[in-house]
This record gives C-alpha cells, sequence and structure tokens, in this order.
C-alpha cells in the first residue's frame, strides 16, 4: 500500500442483522487510533446506526460511506480503495461475496467475512488465491461461528502436542443451548443454508477441477468416520451425536493442508453435533414428571423421585440388563397402570411418563445398551421423545408385553434413518432451537434437500421462511431475550503421541493407537451473532495489529492465516472461553 489510506477498517453491510452486532463489537474493542467507517447503500440507515451504536459506547467517530452496492463496481473499488481491511458481512456470500472480494485484491486490501458457504469459499480460493499473493493482501472466509471455533481450536488442540510429540486426530462435537423462549435464526442465515445446499454439485464438480496437493498424513490411524447416530463415550461429551455437515470439516482440511506446507504435523478431523439435549434419560423430576412406584402406584415427591432415577440408571449400567428393554415395560405399564391390562413384571421403579416428561440437559451419560428402541428413547430430543409416544400411542395400546413396544418404536427408528443425513444438512438451522424436534429437524432437512436443488424449489423455501424451517427461522431474526439465552461450545478432544511413531517396513509410520490425550473446549454467546461477531471483529483487528506473525498473503482458511498471532488472546479478552480441559494418557476410541 504505497499511500496512507484514511480509514483502517470497514465494514460493509453494517445496516444488516449481523452487521449491527459486528459494529457494537468493534467500537467496544478497537483501540482509538484506528479510524473506522461503516459502508453501504443507504446514508439514512447508516447515519442511524452509527448514532445508535455510538450512543452504547461513546462518541468514537465513525465515517459513514454510502452508496456502496455489490452491483455497482466502482463503488465497492472506491471503498476497499479508502482502508486497510474490509469486513463483509453482506450475503449470503454466493450471490454477494464475489464482487467485494474481486475489488478488494484489485485494490491490495485486506478481506475477511462469515461465510459458511464452502463452496464459496474454495471458489475463492481456487479463482482468486494467485491475484491475492501477487496484490500482497490477505483474504479469509468462514471467520465467524463459521468456522473459528472449529478450525482454530483444532490447531490450538494439536499444538499442545509438543515436540516431540506428535498430534494424530482431533474430533470436534459441536452443542448449541438456547433459552426457554427457543431460537429463531434470521432470514439470511437460512438463505445462505438453502442455496448451500443447492450448491453441492458445484463444489464437487470445483473440487475434481482442482489441482491436487500432496496428500495430508498425519501420523496414526484415521478416527472411526461419523454415520448416523452415536453414543459419544468420553466424559467431556457423553452424549448422542450425528454426523455435522457445516462447513467445518471442509475448512479445517484445508487449513490441515497449509499447515503440513509450513512443515507442521497435520490431524486427521472429524466434526459432530450434539443433539439439543441429551438423549439420555437423565433426572428430569425437576421438570415435572410423573414418577411411580412399581406394583402399588404410589406418587413419588421429587426427593424419592430422584433418587429411584438414578438408581433405575445407575443399576442398568452396572450389572449390564438391557436399560432399553427396562424403559419399554414402563411405557407400558405407564399406559396400562391400574387398569387391569396385564403388564409385565419385572420389579422396580417405573420410569417417567413420556407424555409429559422433558429431560433436562446434561444427562448422566450412561451408555444405552440394546437394539431399535435404543435409538428411539436415547437420540431422539425429549419432546421428541414425547411427540414419538403421542404419535404412536393408539399402536402403544394394543402393545401387551415389551416385544410389541419394540416392533412398533423400531418401525419410528427406520423413518428417523432415513431422514437423518437431510436433516442435519439443515443443521446450522434447526439445530438451534431446542423446542424443535428430531422429527421436525428431518422434515426440516428432507424438504430442503428435495426443493433446494432447483431454482423453484429455492424460491419456494425462501418465500416462506418460517413454514419450512418449522418456525426455526424468520426474517426478524432472534429476539434478544433469545439471542441472551444462547450459547455454543465446540469440544475437541485430540489424540497423539507422546514421541513419534517409529516407521513401518515401507517407510510410512506404524498405525499404533494414539497414547496421549488433551481435550479443549472453545465456548461462548450465542453462536449465530455474538459470537460470530467477536470471532469476526477480532479476526480483523489481528490482522490489522500482527502483521509479523501472519503467513505470506493470499487466501486462507481463518486458522491458518491467524494461528500465530494474537487473535486467541483476543477472543478470550472479549468473552470467549478458550481451555484446555485434560492433558493425559488416551483412554481410548471416543465414539
Amino acid at each position: 500500500m504505497a499511500l496512507p489510506r484514511p480509514y483502517d477498517c470497514v465494514l460493509f453491510g453494517a445496516t444488516g442483522f449481523t452487521g449491527r452486532y459486528v459494529l457494537k463489537e468493534i467500537l467496544a474493542s478497537y483501540p482509538p487510533e484506528l479510524s473506522l467507517a461503516v459502508a453501504g447503500r443507504n446514508a439514512e440507515r447508516l447515519n442511524a446506526l452509527v448514532a445508535e451504536c455510538q450512543g452504547a459506547a461513546g462518541s468514537r467517530p465513525v465515517t459513514v460511506l454510502p452508496g456502496v452496492d455489490v452491483s455497482d463496481p466502482a463503488s465497492l473499488e472506491g471503498m476497499c480503495a479508502s482502508t486497510r481491511l474490509v469486513l463483509s458481512v453482506v450475503g449470503p456470500y454466493r450471490k454477494y461475496g464475489e464482487p467485494v472480494v474481486a475489488a478488494a485484491i484489485k485494490s491490495g486490501t485486506d478481506y475477511l467475512d462469515v461465510c459458511g458457504e464452502p463452496e464459496f469459499m474454495e471458489r475463492m480460493e481456487s479463482v482468486y488465491g494467485e491475484a491475492a499473493a501477487a496484490a500482497g493482501c490477505y483474504v479469509a472466509s468462514g471467520a465467524g461461528f463459521d468456522s473459528i471455533p472449529g478450525d482454530l481450536g483444532t490447531v490450538l488442540a494439536q499444538r499442545q502436542f509438543k515436540s516431540p510429540s506428535v498430534p494424530s486426530s482431533v474430533e470436534a462435537f459441536l452443542s448449541l443451548t438456547t433459552g426457554p423462549s427457543g431460537y429463531s435464526a434470521h432470514y439470511a442465515t437460512w438463505e445462505s443454508a438453502v442455496l448451500g445446499i443447492g450448491s453441492v454439485g458445484e463444489l464437487r464438480a470445483l473440487r475434481k477441477a482442482a489441482k491436487s496437493g500432496p496428500p495430508l498424513a498425519p501420523a496414526g490411524p484415521r478416527p472411526k468416520i461419523p454415520s448416523g447416530v452415536e453414543f459419544v463415550r468420553h466424559p467431556a461429551v457423553s452424549s448422542h451425536a450425528v454426523p455435522f455437515p457445516g462447513a467445518d470439516a471442509a475448512v479445517v482440511r484445508r487449513t490441515q493442508r497449509a499447515l503440513q506446507a509450513r512443515g507442521q504435523a497435520p490431524v486427521h478431523f472429524t466434526a459432530r453435533f450434539l443433539m439439543a439435549h441429551n438423549f439420555v434419560l437423565s433426572i428430569p423430576v425437576a421438570r415435572g414428571a410423573n414418577w411411580f412406584l412399581a406394583g402399588g402406584g404410589r406418587r413419588m415427591d421429587e426427593e424419592e423421585a430422584t433418587a429411584a432415577a438414578a438408581e433405575r440408571i445407575a443399576a442398568a449400567a452396572e450389572d449390564g440388563t438391557s436399560l432399553p428393554v427396562r424403559l419399554a415395560t414402563d411405557v407400558v405399564r405407564f399406559l396400562y397402570g391400574g387398569t387391569g391390562r396385564r403388564e409385565p413384571a419385572d420389579g422396580g421403579v417405573v420410569s417417567a411418563s413420556l407424555l409429559n416428561a422433558k429431560p433436562a440437559v446434561g444427562g448422566i451419560g450412561v451408555e444405552p445398551r440394546g437394539g431399535g428402541v435404543l435409538r428411539v428413547l436415547f437420540t431422539v430430543a425429549s419432546d421428541a421423545v414425547a411427540d414419538t409416544v403421542v404419535r404412536w400411542r393408539h399402536e402403544l395400546r394394543r402393545c401387551v408385553d415389551s416385544t410389541a413396544v419394540f416392533d412398533v418404536l423400531s418401525d419410528c427408528e427406520e423413518a428417523q434413518h432415513q431422514a437423518l443425513w437431510p436433516a442435519f444438512l439443515a443443521a446450522k438451522v434447526a439445530g438451534k432451537r431446542a423446542q424443535l424436534t428430531y422429527y421436525k429437524a428431518a422434515a426440516v432437512g428432507g424438504v430442503m434437500v428435495a426443493l433446494a436443488g432447483t431454482s423453484w424449489g429455492r424460491s419456494l423455501l425462501l418465500s416462506a421462511p418460517g413454514l419450512f424451517s418449522a418456525g426455526a427461522a424468520s426474517h426478524a431474526g432472534p429476539t434478544s431475550e433469545q439471542a441472551a439465552a444462547a450459547g455454543h461450545a465446540v469440544t475437541l478432544v485430540a489424540l497423539g503421541y507422546s514421541a513419534a511413531p517409529p516407521p513401518s517396513d515401507d517407510g510410512g509410520a506404524l498405525q499404533l493407537q494414539p497414547d496421549r490425550e488433551v481435550v479443549l473446549r472453545v465456548s461462548g454467546p450465542d453462536p449465530g451473532y455474538h459470537a460470530t461477531a467477536i470471532y469476526l471483529a477480532q479476526a480483523g483487528l489481528s490482522l490489522l495489529t500482527d502483521r509479523g506473525q501472519l503467513p505470506a498473503p493470499g487466501v486462507h482458511t481463518p486458522g491458518a492465516l491467524l494461528c500465530d498471532t494474537s487473535y486467541p488472546d483476543r477472543l478470550r479478552a472479549r468473552g470467549i472461553s478458550i481451555e484446555v480441559l485434560s492433558d493425559g494418557p488416551a483412554t481410548g476410541s471416543v465414539v
């Protein structure tokens, strides 16, 4: 940059839903010597936003740059030429991102965004990688909730293995929490999800045509590839999980390639999404469940019921008796208790009324055993369990033994599996709302996959986000109450070796089981907006101030770009928790 520029940072798209959060974070955390501006189409809205945010954060000057539009290349080039860094929150990036990237590179300006669309991110690297390097600027997408916790968290976890230790794999587990009022993602998030699903074919073609570099060569065996609903045995997680089909895995793989090219040991990576509840029958009496004693039918008070529930689950875990069998017979006993119909006589305490109970978040982590009903009773959210029993109640009324219950609920399980994968393509939307049942999520995902592949289908999905998302997305976005109660956590279980494994006869590393384990967790507030604003704004600040710790210019992933800067410390200072939970001997497979 030959001449000084009037601004250090320009926020493009500030008047959008996410932009408002980002501007507040910038004003609260950027040092006063940095000059700031906001850019967009409408001067009146920009001025109103600046006045509102300045009132909350003092009177720091912010320049307004109106008339900047993605359809006007000249306006974009003027904006980019005036600043050292552009933070773009104008999405979906598949529709609006490329003109901004092109203008930034033409002006030699650094660029960051919060894109979670793998096709856009990988296309920008393929098309503009060499141009960005030649222009001497940095371009990185995914600097928000997509995909900082997973990408940077993986790098931080693997770097706990200092020589002579060698990292081998990192398994990431994402969990989202909401308050009692649930959560509704903003329309732009829904639009990005729809367009992302619709571009899967283009992403495959892009990867097929991309230049292939040296293959990743992590030490040690690859962890189990996520498949279907799985119980995570690790005590730091202790929950059920499904494959997470978001951008994290694609971003982390690119980061690992970059680190390998720098001579650093890469890792295998997998990502799973933890369901909104632990899907283990925890101790839900505080939620008003009806618990009974076997035989007598006496209603128990809260203290008695808590002890009975804990005793029953602990006994099943200790003696190996199939807990699903006990629960299935409990369902029948509850439905027929006191009616004079035949009841299974296995003794013990009768479990919660599945018609009314909703297990609390954070179960005791008992790994269930058994067959088909296992997945229904332990891998469906608490409200989905209730939905299941209500839906199948007429069938259960005909049941007189646990075998019939197993048959009925196994049919339900088969339906779950058929819809599982498409359901969690929509995890960004559906997974954020605890009240959204597993079946609603499956329906949302199935409809999205069915319709997003055609232009008319995408138009239909976008015309009624509330309907097609089952209420998980809206033009209004989350309320302040919903956002304040929401949170996220990514738990990363890293396995490796206390010393480099010896080579095999053919020169490759022996596939020995890792002997060391590090657990690291990245957590913070509402992922969609509060945390995304922190992740993006602090990434921009690190990019502006830590120039000596950056790699060569070009198109990067955020993890590869910022892993050697003060970025993790900046995140901690702004309320993002990054902590090593444990570091010790490996305890075996995680899933």
